[in-house]
């Protein structure tokens, strides 16, 4: 079988310029893959999760009891545990909850601080929606006991660091926010399926 050498040519040409434009787009993308975790922003530009549950099947005692459970479960690191809070018309739950975020070298962890928000919840007839919103950050540094403890009482709100903070280790913080979040909400939706004992 003979080949026209001006066809594998252009062939060549053609696949040559395929694979340049992959390796350019590849390149364009690259970037954006490498972009930090998004976090959801409401209209304000808070962070701020928001989900709505239908659970016609359940009475809204259950759901009531079973909130009050998960959300007493919840803590901030290193601060005394606080009551949930409930409405004067027993409609609506809030409480806070934190978690630390770790600075991990190549070495050992350390501590760069504690993310706290408030998740809030609200009844209706039909089931309830959960908020988790007001994230402030508490920085954290070593004592002259090399232990790692709050600098301050200050707490930052995280739209200080978000969405614009390059820096590696808030990359990291990102994930592990939205991360932890995604899973307290699982958490939460679990808990709020279980039937209760009536006796």
């Amino acid at each position: 079988m003979r080949f026209n050498s001006m066809t594998t040519l252009k062939t060549g040409k053609a696949l040559a310029g395929s694979f340049l434009l992959l390796i350019g787009t590849l390149a364009c993308t690259t970037p954006v893959i490498g972009q930090t975790t998004s976090l959801p922003l409401n209209q304000e530009d808070k962070v701020e999760y928001v989900h709505a549950v239908e659970t016609d099947s359940l009475p809204y005692l259950t759901l009531w009891d079973n909130a009050m459970e998960f959300l007493d479960s919840l803590t901030v690191p290193d601060q005394l545990a606080k009551e949930v809070m409930a409405s004067d018309d027993l409609t609506e739950l809030s409480h806070q909850f934190g978690f630390y975020l770790i600075v991990k070298p190549a070495l050992t962890k350390q501590v760069e601080g504690v993310m706290m928000a408030d998740l809030n919840m609200k009844f209706n007839g039909s089931g309830y929606e959960y908020s988790i919103n007001n994230f402030r950050f508490i920085k954290y540094a070593r004592n002259r006991f090399g232990v790692f403890v709050p600098k301050s009482s200050k707490k930052y709100p995280l739209e200080n660091y978000y969405p614009d903070n390059q820096k590696k280790n808030w990359q990291t913080h990102f994930e592990t926010i939205n991360s932890k979040i995604q899973n307290i909400a699982v958490n939460l939706e679990q808990k709020m399926k279980e039937i209760r004992n009536s006796n």
